[in-house]
């Protein structure tokens, strides 16, 4: 399973687990109702910003950043996607975006701007007691 895949099938079952009202609130809204919930969660992960926001409403918090070597441990697994040349030469820009999906469970995504575009990158699903 490649990582792409892997992280699809964990987001839709945390999608599957936590309910996503939101999610079906907007998937209802947006006439996408014959998809089911893990489909919906599938196809704004390999999407961009502009459809993760058509598919999940707008986000709670929202943050754009450069990324760089100090990062917190919440985003510490962004770094793994760029070598030290490209964070020392060319910090690039990030998007990070989280949705409550339900009281038990939020969803951050991050997107990496690339020519202009904010294609998918990572994401972590989450408890919203959890501190990192």
């Amino acid at each position: 399973m490649t990582p792409t895949n892997r992280a699809i099938a964990m987001v839709a079952l945390a999608a599957i687990t936590a309910g996503c009202t939101q999610a079906q609130t907007t998937q209802q809204d947006n006439g996408d109702d014959t998809m089911t919930e893990p489909e919906i969660v599938m196809e704004l992960i390999t999407q961009d910003y502009e459809a993760a926001v058509a598919k999940l409403g707008p986000p709670a918090t929202q943050e754009d950043f450069r990324l760089s070597r100090g990062e917190t441990e919440f985003r510490i697994e962004l770094l793994n996607y760029y070598t030290e040349g490209q964070l020392r030469d060319a910090p690039p820009l990030m998007r990070e975006a989280t949705w409550t999906l339900s009281p038990d469970n939020n969803l951050t995504i991050w997107f990496a701007q690339r020519n202009g575009a904010w294609p998918f990158l990572h994401y972590q699903s989450w408890h919203p007691d959890d501190d990192f």
